[in-house]
């Protein structure tokens, strides 16, 4: 008798046993039903309607042979790793159930199953060092038991995704390839979130008196205002000079000497150089300090500008610059 034979008697032996448990006769009787179906299935090669009916009939109750079955249809679906899984609860729950029919022969037929499926399942070994509270792992979408960590877990040959969270640190994620008969070990390490720094606390300060505003000097006025006291000086020297040639025109109506134009002519002369520089002087330097306040000055401390007069005296030969600062 071949080994399928053997456990096809086996699942319908264990499909009619006793009764002694919790489920009705009723549950019992749609049980046998998907069981027959299920077997029916398997022989005319539908693999998926077998393993279908297999795993609903084990949710009324299950049993080392029809674990057995289901195991052998998720193998020939190419579901390796659950049909290893399967293989290797089987074999247990056979030799633990003393009471079972059959029982020998179904934990043979199981282990059978297992060795047979060893060499076409990869396993991962997930290393945490110190694992956070709250870890979880995901293999493929599956949540792995946190005691799994550390062991051998049995997958599918083929591109594995892999995925670690805990509350307060940063998510893991790995996708690596695993082949058939491979052990793989992944080192998983959830670096903690930074914590971002605390505000600090606002101290609020007494409000202090305003000081004093302290008049503030300015270059620019400055130096317009000594260019505006060489022009004025300038401009008293022209009217010296002019005074002077005036002088000498009415003097020379009734006759000069070449003697006396000359020394008038000598008292003139510097006075005009004296005008001209006054004014060439003193006209650079206010419009270079005019400009040197427009651009750098800028306001006193108390938002008002400085104020520059000058006053000439023609009569006295005199000039007067007065400034002002707020």
């Amino acid at each position: 008798m071949t080994s399928w034979s053997s456990s096809a008697l086996l699942l319908a032996a264990l499909a009619i046993a006793r009764t002694g448990w919790a489920q009705t006769a009723t549950d019992m009787a749609a049980r046998q039903v998907l069981i027959d179906q299920a077997r029916e299935a398997r022989e005319r090669g539908d693999h998926q309607a077998a393993l279908g009916l297999a795993e609903r009939a084990a949710k009324i109750r299950m049993t080392p042979s029809l674990r057995l079955f289901v195991a052998r249809e998720q193998g020939d679906l190419g579901q390796v790793a659950d049909a290893y899984a399967n293989a290797q609860r089987c074999g247990f729950e056979a030799e633990h159930d003393t009471g079972a029919l059959a029982r020998e022969q179904t934990m043979q037929l199981c282990r059978e199953l297992e060795k047979a499926l060893a060499p076409r399942v990869g396993r991962l070994v997930l290393d945490v060092p110190a694992p956070p509270p709250g870890l979880r792992v995901t293999i493929e979408g599956r949540e792995l038991n946190e005691a799994a960590l550390g062991i051998p877990y049995v997958v599918k040959p083929g591109t594995i995704a892999i995925e670690a969270r805990a509350p307060g640190h940063l998510p893991f994620r790995s996708t690596l390839d695993v082949v058939s008969g491979q052990t793989v070990r992944v080192a998983m390490t959830l670096v903690p979130e930074a914590t971002p720094p605390k505000p600090l606390p606002i101290v609020e300060t007494p409000a202090r008196d305003p000081e004093p505003r302290r008049a503030r000097p300015n270059a620019g006025l400055l130096i317009a205002g000594g260019g505006l006291v060489l022009a004025a000086a300038g401009t008293l020297a022209w009217l010296r000079a002019d005074a002077e040639y005036r002088n000498r025109e009415n003097t020379c109506q009734q006759g000069c000497s070449p003697q006396q134009v000359e020394a008038s002519i000598d008292r003139i002369r510097p006075l005009d150089r004296l005008a001209t520089a006054g004014w060439i002087v003193g006209g650079l330097m206010a419009a270079g300090g005019l400009i040197h306040y427009s651009l750098l000055g800028g306001p006193s401390p108390s938002g008002d500008r400085a104020s520059v007069s000058v006053s000439v005296a023609p009569a006295s030969a005199t000039a007067t610059l007065r400034v002002d600062f707020p």
